[in-house]
């Protein structure tokens, strides 16, 4: 996966969960593997790359019409709006991770 300047970012797992806490009532979405044993898998799911639409996030099961799936809580930005942030990163000392 690649940042708006081209620059490579740190690598994405492919295999999704959400998972519930239990006493949670809402699911999060991590990368394989973490929180696994205090969280009770409640959907799987994948990332894949398309040709129109670009990085998507795909079930990898059926899914019951109306369940839950997972809540996102991040901003959608245009490609424009990610340049101008990235450079704006760049120029305050962040760095993306390679």
């Amino acid at each position: 996966m690649h940042s708006a300047l081209g620059r490579r970012l740190a690598s994405l797992s492919s295999d999704l969960h959400a998972v519930n806490g239990g006493s949670c009532p809402s699911a999060a979405l991590t990368p394989t593997g973490t929180s696994q044993q205090m969280n009770k898998i409640i959907h799987s799911f994948h990332v894949k790359n398309t040709p129109k639409k670009g990085f998507g996030i795909f079930a990898r099961e059926n899914i019951q019409r109306g369940a839950f799936l997972f809540e996102y809580a991040g901003e959608i930005i245009n490609r424009s709006e990610a340049y101008v942030r990235e450079r704006k990163y760049i120029a305050d000392g962040y760095e993306l991770i390679n």
